[in-house]
């Protein structure tokens, strides 16, 4: 490779995943940790998400992280607390400068109320309604059924909304 694929870092990351899982097993070794190019790593833990079926396929010819190591980095990497706290803020500015962005980015939390869903099922003598969380009710007609699955108004999920940040140079070039 004369260089014609310097700026194809997925790409150089495979062929070197690919050299170092054959000279191990030319050497006889196993193919356990070894150290994978991060672009190449970033795109293989990408696929795994989307399909774990299509990545092992992608893994067994070309080589990569086992899913298992991939779920204990992510464990480790962190997760935000629900709801709105400072320490979910904390964590996505040291985020955003790990990765060297310094642009604007969005914070956001769904904290709509969803009904239950409700389930009805014959426990063998009475019908019964309920869910995953409060009382279960017994009916023994479809009209007591219709009654027990009207839902109040303030038991409705509140309104949703969206955001939308944007750089101004982007704004300037690209008008709505």
């Amino acid at each position: 490779v004369r260089g014609d694929y310097d700026d194809r870092k997925v790409f150089l990351g495979m062929l070197d995943a690919i050299m170092q899982v054959e000279e191990r097993l030319r050497k006889g070794k196993k193919v356990t940790n070894i150290r994978y190019d991060a672009s190449y790593d970033q795109i293989c833990t990408t696929i795994a998400l989307i399909s774990p079926r299509a990545y092992s396929t992608i893994r067994a010819e070309f080589g990569g992280r086992g899913l298992r190591s991939m779920r204990l980095i992510r464990a480790q990497a962190g997760q935000f607390r629900p709801g709105i706290d400072t320490v979910n803020f904390d964590a996505a500015a040291e985020w955003a400068r790990k990765l060297g962005w310094s642009g604007p980015f969005i914070l956001s939390v769904d904290d709509t109320k969803i009904t239950a869903a409700l389930r009805s099922y014959h426990d063998g003598e009475h019908w019964r309604l309920g869910g995953v969380h409060g009382v279960v009710h017994t009916f023994s007609s479809y009209e007591e059924l219709l009654e027990l699955g009207k839902v109040e108004k303030d038991q409705l999920a509140e309104k949703v909304s969206r955001s939308r940040v944007t750089d101004n140079n982007y704004m300037s070039s690209h008008p709505a």
